[in-house]
Formats: C-alpha cells, structure tokens, sequence
C-alpha cells in the first residue's frame, strides 16, 4: 500500500570557475609609450577570455584586474592582469597576458622645409665646398609622431649646370630618436662664378714707325697683347682703341693685324671669363705710330722783280727724307700764273724739274689772261725736286710730299713778287721800275724808271725795286715755313700757340665742321688743296673762335688743309667721301 506522495529536497549550484588557457602575447604594436590611461583602454575583454570555457556552459567574461607599462616609445610592453568569471560569478585566480609594441613611423614633412641657399660665388667644380650639406637645416620641417629630435643625413650629392650658374642638390634622410627613417629628401644651393678674371700682364706703352698704307702701323704677333687667368675658366681679353685710331667697345680679341693710325692710341684692356666678368683692375697702354717723313724745302731768292733780269727768278727745291721711298713730290702754287699781263711778254714762269710732269704752266695767246694753277709732281728715291719761277705777285709755293706708306708731310715757302717792267720813254730799252730815295724830308722818296744798266747804281745808293711804300722803306721778304709739317689727320689737333682746332666728322660724304678757338683774336686764314696742289678754297679774316663749314662742294678724295693765325700754323688731311 502507498502513501501518498512525500518530498524531500536537495539543493547546491555551480562553484566551478571557468578553466582555460591564457591568450599568446601580442607583439609588434606601431604606437607612441601608451600612457596609463591608454594602456587601459587599451585592454581587449574579449581577447583575455578567448580561451577559456565554463563547466556548465555559456559564457564567460574577463574581469580587468591592471596595465602595468614599462620600456620606452621605441619598445614598450603592458602587462595585463585579469579574471575570467562565469555566468555563475565563479572567477578564476589572476590571469595575465602582455601587450608589447614601439614606434615604427618614419618621420614626416608637417611645415616648411628649407628652400638652400642662393647666390653663392664658386665655381661649379666646388660647389659642393662653397655651398655645403647644413644637417641641421635640412631637419627643418620635419617631425616625428612620437615627438623628439630627428636628424638627417647626407645620402647623394648632385651639381648641374655651369659656372655661370649651378646648382648642387642634396639627397638626405630623416631619422627619429627610434631609427625610423624617412629617405628620398632633397633640397637645392645654387650660385655662380661672381669672381672677375685678373690682368697678369699689362703690357708697357709703344712707340713705332710708319709700315702700312695709310701712314699707319700694322701690328703683327700677340706681344703687344695683355694676358690674364680666372679661377672657374679661360680668359678672354677685349680691347678698346680710342685717339688716332678709333674702335668699338671691346671690338679686338688680340691686336695682331691691327692697324693703328698715325699719332697715339690709347688701348684699354678689359679681361672677361667665361660668365663674362669683367677684370676691375685698369690695364691702359698708349701705341704710338710716328710719322717719321721730313722735308727740307729751299728758296734761292724770296723776293722776285719781274721785268728786271737780274732778280726775277728763284729755284724751288724740295728734299725729302726719313719715312719709306720712293717719294711722291707735288709742288704747286696757292694761285693761278698770271699771263699777258700788259703785253705778250708779261708772262709768269714755272719750270719743273727733270723727269717732272708739270700741267698748268701754259699761257694763252696775247691778250687772253686765262691761266691754271701750276703743279710739277715726280716720285723719286732719293734726291731732290725742284721748280724754277718768274713771278711778279706775291705767292706761296707748297710741296706735298707722300712716302710709300702714304704718310704725308708738306712745306711752304712765300715768294714776294712784283711787277717792276716800266714803259716810259721812248728809248726802246728795257726799263725797270725803282723806288728812289730822294734824302728830302717832304717828299723822302719816289718811283722812277731806269734802265736795267742803271739798276745796280740805284740800289747801291740805297733805292730799292718796284714802287714805293709809304714808309719809303722795301717791303718785307717772309716764310711761310722753312721745314716740313706732319699732316695729322686726328680729330682735334692744337697749334704750336695759342690756336686750337677741331674738325668733325672727318672723313665726311657732306662738309667737316671745323671748330677753331684761341686766346688770340687775331684772324684766321684757312687754304684748301687737294693732292696735287691745286687750290680748292681760300677763306680770309675768319674770326678766331668759330665755327665754320667747308667742302659741301668738294669731290669725293683727300684735301689739305693750311689753317694760319699769326705765327700758328696747322695743317689738316680731309677725307671726302661719296654720297
């Protein structure tokens, strides 16, 4: 028989902890020394439980226990200590797993970098040397995620370009305090050659003779050069001519074969390098070309009495000497012959020399007074020209004189003539005209005509040839010049005195402006010849400071000009050219 239904109880739970395994370290961690508070937020719940189980089942759960960190922001490590509970509260005893790590982030650009420097003077051989790696500079810029200091370091080196203008480039890295590095950076230096080259020989001034047409010298050889050194490249001289001969700026890279003019050149020498700077250090010598032609021109009689036989003829006589033979003698006269004058016979005479050619000496048939200028001319060697003369005015006979290098010189000599033939009564002899000193002193003298026999009593008593002066005294014999005068053909040329000149432009297709000053004001005469002698121009009472125009006229060739003021005297070689 059964009772009814009785109870009892039995009763008890899960007190099990969970069991299992800790989890594997974690390593390799790209990240800064975690602060505390980093370190435990970095605690992964899940991951500390991964490995355990519950003996009942469902699910278990770490509990964070603590962070412990230790080692630096290179290679750090937390230790993490931990419970693992299960549904029921059962924990286990202290677990624990690490979490290790360190910075492995290259540095990076985060502001300005450095731009290098510019402008430095080097060569582009030394670069590298003028305008070196500045490590500090190239970390401008730059910085590392975990803070600290990072350095860089020269990796490749690169120069381009030339001398004139370089550029050095520089491959560098940048490291943070952990090693970590961030390569491939560069910045750049430029500059240039700023140093001018250096004369190291200036050479000493020069002075030669005529070798070259023209009247000129012709430099051969490099002696008369300057030379110089630079520090990047080769240098290179220019030279500059100013005075006789006149150049562009920097127009001759040497002076062999240049032809320098008569007179003095100032040569400047300036040296450039390949950058085209210039040397700062004067180099300025003087060449020299002398004109070394001379001429000795001689009257026999400087005052001439046409009519009277026995003083109506001079013999010109020119001879050159020095310069290079042979010599192109012309000799000419400042005016035409007078012819017919009076009767058939009132001719004036010029005979040239032997082996001269003369043109101009030709009257006309009585009673024509046409006539030409006379010119004689002859190239000789060595010797002598001359021209003998009848005259019965007042004259002056130029030689020109031109050597076979074309330099030139002339000379003048002043004939006074007078016409001295007297017609009166009817003897049918020859008469001459004389100035008789009558010793009254109303009436000191007076103009009579004598027979030629009776000439030479005359003037032995004191009377002189030709018609009386007003002082009762003969007029004066003078020279112009008794030796040679140099034809300069520079631009400003001075006298022996006071007067000075300027003609410009010369050689000119139109007229030469010529400027004449001096502290005389006395007036100026000026002649014009052209190379045979031929008188083109006369100009008298020109005043002494002015400015005058010749030539617009004149044919294409070359002219001398004769400027005299008092005992000043300068004589001008004019180019004119074609239009």
């Amino acid at each position: 028989n059964l009772t009814a239904n009785q109870t009892y109880t039995r009763s008890g739970g899960d007190q099990t902890a969970p069991t299992g395994t800790n989890p594997t370290a974690i390593t390799g961690v790209n990240s800064c020394l975690p602060t505390q508070s980093e370190a435990d937020a970095a605690f992964d719940a899940t991951f500390a439980a991964a490995g355990y189980s519950d003996n009942c089942g469902g699910t278990v759960t770490a509990v964070f226990g603590s962070a412990v960190v230790s080692g630096t922001k290179c290679a750090w490590s937390i230790l993490y200590t931990f419970k693992v509970k299960d549904e029921c509260g059962n924990l286990t005893a202290n677990q624990t797993y690490t979490r290790s790590g360190g910075d492995q982030t290259a540095p990076t650009l985060t502001g300005a970098p450095y731009t290098g420097t510019s402008g430095t003077n080097a060569c582009k051989a030394s670069a590298a040397t003028a305008a070196p790696f500045n490590a500090g500079n190239a970390s401008q810029g730059y910085s590392d995620n975990c803070g600290g200091v990072v350095t860089t370091t020269l990796t490749n080196t690169n120069v381009t370009g030339t001398d004139c203008n370089w550029t050095v480039t520089y491959t560098f890295s940048v490291k943070d305090e952990c090693g970590n590095i961030l390569a491939g950076q560069t910045y750049s230096n430029t500059g240039s050659d700023q140093t001018p080259p250096t004369i190291t020989l200036c050479p000493s001034n020069k002075s030669v003779n005529a070798n070259y047409a023209g009247c000129s010298y012709k430099n051969t050889g490099t002696t008369w050069d300057a030379t110089a050194t630079d520090n990047c490249s080769a240098a290179t001289v220019k030279y500059t001519l100013s005075g006789a001969t006149i150049s562009s700026a920097g127009q001759y890279a040497s002076l062999n074969n240049v032809v320098f003019n008569t007179g003095t050149t100032t040569v400047s020498a300036i040296a450039y390098d390949g950058c085209n700077n210039a040397s700062t250090t004067n180099c300025s010598y003087t060449v020299t070309v002398n004109n070394t032609l001379a001429v000795i021109c001689v009257n026999s009689n400087d005052a001439l009495y046409f009519g009277y036989s026995g003083d109506q003829t001079s013999t010109f006589t020119v001879t050159p000497s020095g310069g290079v033979g042979p010599y192109t003698v012309s000799i000419t006269m400042n005016r035409k012959l007078l012819c017919n004058q009076i009767t058939d016979a009132g001719d004036e005479i010029w005979t040239g020399g032997t082996g001269s050619i003369t043109t101009g000496n030709t009257c006309g048939v009585y009673p024509s007074t046409v006539s030409m200028s006379p010119v004689t001319t002859k190239t000789i060697n060595s010797g002598s020209l001359s021209v003998t003369v009848t005259l019965m005015a007042d004259a002056d006979l130029t030689a020109t004189i031109t050597d076979a290098n074309g330099c030139m010189t002339t000379c003048t000599k002043h004939i006074h003539g007078e016409d001295v033939r007297c017609f009166a009564g009817n003897s049918g002899n020859a008469k001459v005209t004389l100035c008789h000193r009558t010793g009254s002193n109303s009436n000191p003298c007076v103009t009579i005509c004598v027979d030629q026999s009776a000439v030479a009593e005359h003037l032995a008593h004191g009377d002189f040839l030709g018609k009386c002066t007003p002082n009762c005294v003969a007029p004066p014999t003078y020279t112009i010049s008794n030796t040679s005068t140099n034809i300069i053909p520079a631009e400003l040329t001075r006298g022996e005195g006071k007067l000075t000149l300027k003609v410009a432009p010369n050689p000119t297709s139109y007229y030469f402006n010529i400027g004449l000053k001096s502290a005389n004001r006395e007036k100026v005469k000026i002649t014009v010849v052209d190379v045979t002698g031929r008188v083109i121009e006369e100009r008298a009472d020109v005043p002494a400071n002015s400015t005058i125009q010749l030539g617009n006229g004149y044919h294409p060739g070359v002219y001398f000009a004769e400027i005299l003021q008092g005992k000043d005297r300068i004589m001008l070689r004019l180019v004119k050219e074609g239009k």
